[in-house]
Parts: structure tokens; C-alpha cells; sequence
């Protein structure tokens, strides 16, 4: 599976292209760099101490986040085994539709990145919750993985549930986002 993750991440740089890059990181004051660094870390710090709220809300670790580095953008999170069984969710692909089904995130789904475990990407610098893509918007990532969450563990949720009740509304016409479909007024 590495050689197939390496075949589709593998972009080919041309000489011009490697230079551009290399004359605007050498164009690009060192302050900047260092800004962006304390930025991201603010952001994975707060991200991980969501993580303890949540905990400290449910009683155990519900949002794991995985992995060590405080420098990026990305915080790859696993929700708790319970959640995950108790929700019917067996992969990362699953992990991923029913964020965006049963609350609205965006994430990467880990196989994108080479990972099996039920696992997905969500940006912490910059989250987006529909159009909106914004740091504010952080806690608000947090508290619908609480509401999800909460969901699952009361049975009021689960991955085949959320499928089936999109299906069902699919099934009936087209649906408008912006409230009832418009009448005809021909009729």
C-alpha cells in the first residue's frame, strides 16, 4: 500500500519550479517563518486542550488526538473505540462522511493518507464549517464533535442511521439549502 500512496502522492518538480521555491523561501524573512510557527502552535495547543475539555466532559478520552508535532496546520484525531462501535463506524472513510453528515466537518479521511486506522484529518488553523473557513471557528469544531458525540452515546446516532436518513431525504426531491423548495407558480 506504500508504493500505491507513493505512486499517487509523487508530483514531479521541474527545474524553473524547485528554483521559484527556493528563491521565495530565500526572499521570505526568517520572522515571518517564525510567526507562522508560534501561530500553528497556539493552534495545535488548543486543539489537544479541546481534546482534555471533551475528556473532562465525557469521562474518558473521546477525541484522541494522534501523534506528537505542534507545528502544523493538521491534528489528526481517532474518536474513542466506544464511539466508534457504538456508531457502527469501521474505517476512516466512514470516520470521515459521518463528521460531515452528523455535524457539518470537513476532514481528510486517513486512508487518503495512507492510514487504515479509523482516523481523519481536521485543519485546526483554519477549520471550515460549510463556506466559512476561519481559526475562530475551532471551538466550534470542538463543541459539534461534543453534540456528535453525545448523539452516538445516547443511540440517537449512528453511521448507518445517518446514511439511511440522507438517503431518505435524496429520495424525496431535490433539497434546498436555504429552506423550502420554491413553489411553482404555474400551477
Amino acid at each position: 500500500w506504500r508504493a500505491d500512496i507513493s505512486r499517487q502522492l509523487a508530483v514531479s518538480f521541474q527545474r524553473e519550479t524547485t528554483a521559484l521555491a527556493r528563491i521565495v523561501l530565500e526572499m521570505t524573512p526568517e520572522e515571518f517563518f517564525e510567526a507562522n510557527r508560534l501561530t500553528m502552535t497556539r493552534a495545535q495547543t488548543e486543539a489537544r486542550r479541546l481534546c482534555g475539555d471533551l475528556e473532562d466532559t465525557f469521562g474518558f478520552p473521546v477525541v484522541t488526538p494522534v501523534g506528537s508535532s505542534l507545528d502544523g496546520p493538521f491534528l489528526l484525531i481517532r474518536l474513542a473505540e466506544r464511539v466508534l462501535q457504538q456508531a457502527g463506524i469501521e474505517d476512516g472513510w466512514q470516520l470521515a462522511e459521518f463528521l460531515l453528515g452528523g455535524a457539518g466537518l470537513e476532514t481528510v479521511a486517513g486512508p487518503r493518507m495512507g492510514l487504515r486506522e479509523p482516523i481523519v484529518r481536521i485543519n485546526v488553523d483554519a477549520p471550515r464549517i460549510g463556506t466559512r473557513k476561519d481559526p475562530e471557528l475551532l471551538a466550534e469544531v470542538f463543541a459539534r464533535l461534543a453534540a456528535l458525540v453525545q448523539a452516538v452515546l445516547d443511540g440517537d446516532l449512528t453511521y448507518r442511521g445517518l446514511l439511511h436518513s440522507i438517503d431518505s431525504s435524496s429520495s424525496v426531491g431535490p433539497q434546498h439549502l436555504d429552506g423550502p423548495a420554491p413553489r411553482d407558480s404555474a400551477k
